[in-house]
């Protein structure tokens, strides 16, 4: 074969693969979620094909994308529109709208199709305390006192805080530890551990914070009889963590003597520190 020959079969090799690569269906950019604070005023989902004929077409929560005023698509941008959120109810309407909100993109090509992972908007939000009685808690000098702490609902995940007599608890120091759970408990309780606690839920994200309404009053007494003993807290039945991580069993008894616990597997098996 000549010097021609070869260079014209190289060519021809050359262009059938740019040909090949040019109709290879695949993402150059995927949307990815998003958190956002509804002050940014928008969040915006990008998807991105090649080749660069590939249709994009985009997908709320599994279906068809609704036409209204808060998404806007323009090719490869998805944007969603926030608005003014000045009025109570129309806030409450669009969080519901996108409560669990995911899009996600299809390309298209010459008869082939991809679609991305879901993109999920998530909204930063952080909702007041309910309404919750006076609550009135005894435990004994020495046993472990628990401070109860129901978060109320927020994206992301609140960390808790407590007022203890008007000064804020928001780490564990000495013997006050702020569980994963979001309560407080108070290993071996004295009796200057009594007083008034009032829970926080802080939601650093959107750096603000909520004090709950309910007062605790704990008052921690000394032994005087033998009490039998009692869990005041109990594990989750369900526990999860993501790989790698700590995971937490939550377990506080009363009683008199102080009782001392102790942790077995499902196979009986006793752990040990």
């Amino acid at each position: 074969m000549c010097s021609n020959e070869i260079a014209f079969v190289v060519i021809l090799a050359s262009l059938f693969s740019v040909a090949f690569s040019n109709s290879n269906l695949e993402f150059i950019q995927e949307p990815i979620s998003r958190l956002i604070k509804t002050s940014e005023g928008r969040a915006v989902f990008r998807c991105e094909a090649s080749p660069p004929g590939a249709e994009i077409l985009w997908s709320f929560k599994g279906g068809p994308l609704p036409h209204n005023r808060w998404i806007k698509v323009s090719d490869q941008k998805l944007t969603v529109l926030f608005g003014k959120m000045d009025n109570s109810s129309r806030s409450a309407l669009f969080l519901e709208f996108f409560s669990d909100a995911y899009f996600q993109c299809e390309i298209r090509f010459k008869g082939k199709a991809l679609v991305s992972p879901p993109a999920n908007l998530y909204i930063a939000v952080l909702d007041d305390f309910p309404p919750q009685p006076l609550l009135h808690i005894s435990a004994i000098v020495g046993n472990t006192a628990v401070i109860p702490c129901d978060p109320p609902h927020s994206i992301p995940t609140v960390v808790t805080e407590f007022s203890f007599n008007n000064k804020i608890i928001d780490r564990t120091t000495g013997n006050k530890h702020i569980m994963p759970s979001g309560d407080l408990q108070i290993f071996d309780a004295k009796r200057e551990d009594s007083g008034e606690y009032i829970c926080i839920a802080n939601n650093p994200y959107l750096a603000e914070r909520v004090k709950s309404k309910r007062k605790i009053i704990l008052h921690v007494i000394e032994p005087t009889e033998f009490k039998a003993v009692s869990l005041v807290k109990t594990p989750s039945s369900k526990v999860s963590a993501a790989l790698g991580r700590n995971l937490t069993f939550e377990c506080a008894a009363a009683g008199n003597p102080k009782p001392t616990i102790r942790w077995r597997r499902d196979d009986d098996k006793e752990l040990s520190d």
